[in-house]
């Protein structure tokens, strides 16, 4: 076939424009360019595209460039395109682009006639439900089969259900909910206030009044959970009593050389009492000489990760505690990567499970951040997952 085409053109090419209709050869000449793709229409052969822009549109392709607007306002009155300025404004709505903007709406009760706009004020209220706008209150509902007729919604989810569980006394299960909600009239917010004061008068009555015990522990917990945690800055007078419960606790424990029960208290006032920094301090370092005489390095190391050598004393004690600590590794809490040589857990599994005598227990497995090592836990937790 090549054969038969160099004899067909032994003579001379057959030029169409830049292509030979013989043999198929080509030339840098006499190309058909569609000038906006910028390629030849014969032999696929390219150049940069050339636009016959009339100011943002070219009048051969109609390709839009971001240029060379002619703006009439807030639209171009070549492209169509718009911009952020330059309306005109109908009330809510521009009359030249159809933006919309949240000022001088025309109301219908909930929603702007104009616009559509929805606002959450002066419903039209049937039970739950809005009959213009189809937007649901926390109260209301109408129950069937533990959930709303109306709705949706699922009674476990509930204003009504969490007010039911405050009656009971299950207050934490209660804000849990109530936090979930859309609380445009405050109410959810209402009921958590109340929930406070009711946390602390219930279980203020398991602590004894001169041995603080784990059940204060459990109270300053959820408390501080709910300060945190659960409504940000919800700030309330206990917790000057509880910052003194904290310390008084703290110390007890130390006298006591209750020195893990200590430890969880330390955990929670570190920050929150700095005129008792120095005092915390001394108190630690004299559970750590105390650990180190028992031998129980590991649990000295754990003291020593939550204070700084300020003092030569100190620093002196530090290094010879790591030490000691390092000539016991076969001890379960030692870990060689970690930087004061004990584990740093942390949950990648946990399950709960009530027994056949209703035992509420929990287990799960834990994994050390530093090294990698995984270790089996239990727990035990109440009516409220604690």
């Amino acid at each position: 076939m090549l054969g038969v085409n160099i004899m067909a053109c032994l003579f001379g090419h057959k030029w169409n424009g830049c292509k030979c209709t013989k043999c198929g050869k080509t030339r840098d000449e006499g190309h058909d360019w569609d000038l906006c793709k910028g390629k030849c229409k014969i032999c696929g052969k390219t150049r940069p595209p050339e636009h016959d822009w009339s100011g943002c549109v070219c009048k051969r392709c109609g390709k839009k460039r971001d240029a060379s607007h002619q703006w009439d306002g807030c639209k171009c009155s070549i492209c169509g395109k718009t911009r952020d300025e330059g309306h005109d404004w109908d009330g809510c709505t521009c009359r030249r682009c159809k933006k919309r903007r949240n000022e001088e709406h025309k109301w219908d009760g909930c929603i702007c006639r104009v616009c559509g706009w929805k606002r959450d004020e002066e419903h039209d209220w049937d039970g739950c439900t809005c009959k213009r706008c189809g937007a649901v209150t926390i109260t209301g509902h109408t129950w069937e089969n533990g959930k709303c007729t109306k709705c949706g919604m699922k009674w476990n989810d509930s204003y009504d259900y969490a007010v039911q569980l405050m009656d009971e006394g299950k207050y934490e299960s209660a804000i849990r909910i109530l936090k979930k909600m859309k609380d445009a009239d405050g109410k959810c917010l209402e009921k958590i206030r109340e929930c406070i004061p009711l946390i602390y008068e219930r279980d203020t009555k398991k602590i004894a009044q001169n041995d603080p015990s784990e059940d204060s522990y459990s109270l300053d917990y959820r408390l501080d959970n709910l300060e945190t945690s659960w409504m940000g800055s919800l700030s309330h007078p206990l917790y000057d009593r509880l910052l003194e419960q904290r310390y008084q606790a703290f110390q007890h424990n130390i006298e006591k050389k209750d020195y893990e029960s200590a430890r969880g208290w330390y955990r929670i006032i570190e920050h929150k009492i700095p005129e008792k920094n120095e005092e915390i301090t001394r108190s630690i370092y004299k559970a750590v000489k105390d650990l180190m005489q028992e031998q129980n390095y590991g649990e000295a190391m754990s003291w020593l990760s939550k204070v700084s050598a300020d003092s030569a004393e100190q620093k002196e004690i530090q290094t010879e505690c790591r030490e000691a600590w390092k000539r016991n590794p076969k001890n379960p809490s030692f870990c060689p990567n970690s930087p004061n040589l004990t584990h740093s857990w942390e949950t990648v599994e946990s399950v709960k499970t009530i027994d056949g005598n209703l035992r509420k227990a929990g287990h799960g497995k834990k994994r050390c951040k530093y090294c990698g090592k995984i270790d089996e836990f239990s727990y035990d937790y109440d009516t409220d997952g604690y």
